[in-house]
């Protein structure tokens, strides 16, 4: 069953990549569009899906869980910049590199490769975990790692604070969190085009990964041994943490622990390549990290959802 989710999300992933490369290919596109159109993605749709991912309702059982999976999700990102620093030592990498590795290695593909799986095995309980963990994800992503990635654009050697709190991401985090809490519901006038944007996400994301891939030849791709050491910390080591922590240090063995662990072994979110290629930050690298994270899930998912 899980091998039947991973496979039917990996093919929706692989025909949405697919006109990207394609016309990538063709060189339809000149470079100046996909910079356009990762601009774009950044200061509307992703603002558009920042903002309507927390248009939900204020209740004291989300709170929990939400709550619940930060307290758990914050050791994870200290262990992540570990890893990262790690493998810089190893492989001599660098500055883009580290950031890079420690983006993937902080968020995983939970909203399209983790929740349909989750849900098919452990129904509408799981899928409320989930969906806790899909939450905290983005605002981990849009907050820490979107400045993590924006900094290390090489334009300047210190993190300008002003100009990462006025860029649009983290403007919509705040808005959207501020709805959040106080349990507004924007008005259908807004709320619609608001989701159209968000539900743009995903698509430009993929489409700009696949038009990135179409520019890196088949021995770059699958010869970077840097990019296979990546997936093993992201696949492998990383839900083995969560596991070491949640169920052995805090003895937790509830449905909870079961989705957390799982979502710290998804593969690396794709908007990563988004944030990549709007910051000019060695998108080749994680190009690569997201499309090989996300096949060999294939091989470890299916693994970890039996033995959890």
């Amino acid at each position: 069953m899980a091998i039947g989710e991973i496979l039917n999300s990996l093919a929706v992933i692989l025909i949405m990549i697919a006109p990207g490369f394609i016309l990538g290919k063709m060189k339809v596109f000149q470079k100046i569009f996909y910079s356009g159109l990762s601009a774009f993605t950044v200061n509307l749709c992703v603002p558009a899906l920042i903002i309507n991912a927390l248009q939900v309702e204020y209740t004291p059982v989300l709170m929990e869980g939400l709550a619940k999976t930060f307290l758990f999700w914050l050791p994870m990102l200290l262990f992540s910049a570990i890893l990262a620093f790690i493998f810089t030592k190893i492989f001599k990498a660098s500055k883009k590199e580290f950031v890079l590795t420690a983006s993937m290695l902080m968020i995983s593909n939970t909203g399209f490769v983790g929740i349909p799986l989750i849900n098919q095995l452990y129904g509408n309980d799981g899928l409320f975990y989930a969906s806790a963990s899909e939450i905290v994800g983005d605002i981990f992503l849009f907050s820490i790692v979107f400045a993590m990635i924006s900094s290390a654009s090489g334009k300047s050697k210190k993190v300008d604070f002003k100009a990462m709190a006025l860029n649009p991401p983290i403007i919509a985090l705040v808005i959207g969190i501020f709805l959040f809490v106080a349990n507004i519901r924007l008005p259908e006038v807004l709320a619609t085009p608001i989701s159209y944007f968000s539900t743009a996400t995903t698509p430009l994301a993929l489409f700009i990964l696949g038009s990135q891939l179409s520019a890196i030849t088949l021995k770059d791709f699958f010869c970077d041994k840097r990019i296979y050491f990546v997936c093993a910390l992201r696949l492998i080591i990383m839900p083995v943490i969560a596991f070491i922590m949640v169920r052995l240090i805090f003895g937790d063995t509830s449905l909870f622990s079961t989705i957390f662990i799982l979502t710290m072994g998804m593969p690396a979110a794709s908007i990563t390549v988004i944030f990549a290629q709007s910051s000019n930050c060695d998108v080749d690298f994680a190009t690569k990290g997201v499309l090989l994270s996300t096949a060999f899930c294939l091989l470890t998912l299916p693994v970890f959802a039996y033995l959890v």
